[in-house]
């Protein structure tokens, strides 16, 4: 009766098990979370919550509730050996199968014998980081120094070489010329020229201005006796008197003072006009002749490019004296000069 109650018990726990499978398990907890979850009955080493004996009462494993555990089972999970180091070795590779523009190559393994060494019967992996492609050169042949540029759109990859070339020229060197005939009148801003950048002789100012030859001179006054005009007193002599026209006598008067020559004394002008060419269109001067004693022989015996100018050989009236004998005004049109006759 007793063993058949048992069986009825065994059967019966095991049919309850089976129909609980799908359910967690608590001891000494009402709602466990966990299939099996067992709860301490406190929070230090001095109960446990877990205790597994053999069947002579051998601690096999114990869990206290403060999280500290011990039992052979424990004893049996003692560390084990150190393990064998891994290692790599890299060395150069050339350039081959591998590795077109070759680069590294990288093995590694196990230290099976532990010297420390890889050696090649533990190598396991081999692998290759290898070099990129070379870029591109500068071409032979070409002449003067070249930039790389690149394509217009994206991904503006860097095109062939290019030789600069034009206007700006850039040397093997580095060095950039601009070309000789590269600056023109066209390229230049209106009003971009200052008064600085003007090549003249003189000081620009308000009061100055800038003549046909390059010079500032000063402009004329108003009541303070002052002119624009350049005025150059020239003093004669017996005999010949040799005088060479200059771009500063243009647009002023030549006073050719014949005072100092008495009596029958003769003297001579011998003037020199540049070409008409140098002097340019448009430029003119003055000569006067003035002061010179009656009885008093003269000649003028100027030139011009284009020919012998206006005048002759006379006497002066006996015991006169000539303040103004004639005015003349010399033009130039670029080409010839002419001469104007005033008195």
């Amino acid at each position: 009766m007793k063993v058949h109650l048992s069986g009825v018990l065994l059967l019966g726990s095991i049919a309850f098990m089976h129909a609980q499978y799908d359910k967690n398990v608590g001891i000494n907890i009402p709602t466990p979370t966990a299939t099996l979850h067992l709860k301490g009955k406190g929070s230090d080493n001095t109960t446990q919550s877990l205790k597994i004996e053999n069947s002579v009462g051998t601690n096999l494993l114990t869990v206290n509730d403060d999280g500290t555990a011990s039992g052979s089972v424990l004893a049996g999970l003692g560390g084990g050996s150190n393990g064998k180091n891994a290692l790599v070795r890299t060395t150069q590779e050339s350039a081959g199968s591998n590795c077109a523009n070759g680069g590294i190559k990288v093995e590694t393994g196990l230290d099976t014998n532990g010297n420390g060494t890889l050696d090649t019967s533990e190598i396991t992996d081999t692998r290759y980081v290898c070099n990129g492609s070379n870029g591109q050169g500068l071409s032979n042949g070409s002449a003067g120094g070249q930039v790389y540029l690149t394509s217009a759109t994206s991904p503006y990859s860097v095109q062939a070489p290019k030789t600069m070339t034009g206007d700006i020229s850039i040397t093997d060197n580095g060095a950039t010329t601009i070309a000789a005939s590269a600056v023109t009148t066209a390229k230049l801003a209106n009003q971009s020229v200052t008064v600085g950048k003007i090549s003249a002789t003189g000081t620009p100012g308000s009061s100055t201005f800038l003549r046909g030859d390059g010079s500032w001179a000063a402009a004329g006054g108003s009541g303070g006796g002052s002119s624009a005009i350049p005025f150059k007193k020239i003093t004669m002599t017996t005999g010949n008197n040799n005088y060479t026209v200059t771009t500063a006598d243009f647009g002023g008067i030549l006073l050719f003072d014949w005072a100092a020559i008495q009596g029958n004394n003769t003297g001579t002008i011998n003037l020199t006009l540049p070409s008409p060419a140098t002097a340019g269109s448009g430029v003119k001067f003055k000569i006067s002749y003035t002061s010179f004693q009656g009885g008093t022989n003269w000649a003028c015996n100027a030139r011009t490019p284009s020919g012998s100018m206006y005048a002759g050989n006379s006497v002066a009236p006996a015991n006169t004296y000539v303040s103004v004998y004639f005015t003349s005004e010399f033009f130039c049109d670029g080409t010839n000069w002419y001469e104007i006759p005033e008195s």
